[in-house]
């Protein structure tokens, strides 16, 4: 039996190609056609109102069951095998070089942009237990969670509206990061073993981690050795583009699927602040979310 089934492969494949252009939903409706009679299958061909999609996977679907009729085989097995062979593609394809990344367009139209969504607050020196909630205050308004008042600019952050994106962007979160300014050894180490970080969309939390299992970036204030005393920069991270990987795995598809901030829904990273920090000067923290933004409308 399976010897038939490859006989007429090349149909499958041609019928599977198709189907994985459409989403989920779609795939199951017109799967519905492996199991149609003859009739129905030209009624939804001769069909005026029907999208040339749903013409062309009726005339595929039509053509695998007459070879599928002759060697008898049930359409319904048929269709089965086509699926199975759809998801076994997707699994090798996981687990090597070309693995998908799982992401689709939200809607027809916007173009994705490989653009970062950041957010800075200053901290005191002592800053107290307690939260404090990154993407919540946009470029050109005051912040003053450290107690001493900062205007956001670009430098800050590229948030125009409070913990949501405008009108149409989406964005598909990858990853999280934080970087703080030019700091000494302790005062790195306070801050990343006294704090915890929620990050949310809606009222959802997707991660709850410590902030010492971030990749981060930070410019460190270190002796060069132990003879001269000199106190050069010395840039300390965890790689340029390292960030907490936050996409989930997609049992069906067998990809890596990025969280995805939907049209105007909230979205925030909450530091948690366990004990009063101890970092000997008031701290710009930046949080960062790494991923796709779709942006502008395609024009024409």
């Amino acid at each position: 039996m399976l010897e038939d089934y490859d006989e007429i492969g090349s149909d499958i494949e041609d019928y599977d190609d198709l189907l994985g252009d459409l989403s989920d939903d779609e795939a199951e409706d017109v799967g519905a056609f492996m199991v149609m009679d003859g009739y129905e299958l030209d009624g939804i061909i001769d069909d005026v109102g029907a999208s040339p999609r749903k013409k062309k996977l009726a005339r595929a679907a039509k053509r695998i069951k007459i070879k599928a009729k002759r060697r008898g085989i049930p359409s319904k097995r048929l269709y089965r095998r086509a699926k199975q062979k759809k998801r076994a593609k997707r699994m090798k394809s996981f687990g090597g070089k070309s693995m998908s990344c799982g992401v689709q367009a939200p809607c027809a139209g916007l173009l994705p942009k490989n653009e970062p969504v950041y957010d800075t607050e200053r901290l005191s020196a002592t800053q107290a237990a307690g939260d404090v909630t990154f993407f919540a205050i946009p470029e050109g308004q005051s912040s003053s969670v450290s107690g001493s008042a900062i205007t956001k600019s670009k430098y800050h952050t590229n948030m125009t509206a409070v913990k949501m994106l405008p009108v149409p962007q989406r964005f598909d979160v990858f990853g999280l990061s934080w970087c703080m300014d030019t700091a000494t050894v302790a005062a790195l180490n306070d801050i990343r073993n006294k704090c915890a970080v929620i990050f949310y969309i809606g009222n959802t939390p997707y991660a709850t981690l410590r902030l010492s299992l971030l990749p981060f970036y930070s410019s460190i204030q270190a002796a060069y050795d132990g003879t001269n005393g000199a106190v050069p920069n010395i840039a300390w991270c965890t790689g340029p583009k390292a960030e907490y990987d936050l996409r989930t795995f997609d049992l069906d598809s067998g990809v890596l699927a990025p969280q995805r901030i939907a049209l105007q829904e909230n979205f925030s990273v909450i530091l948690k602040i366990d004990s009063a920090l101890n970092m000997g000067a008031a701290k710009d923290i930046c949080f960062t979310l790494h991923g796709i933004k779709w942006t502008e409308i395609r024009q024409g």
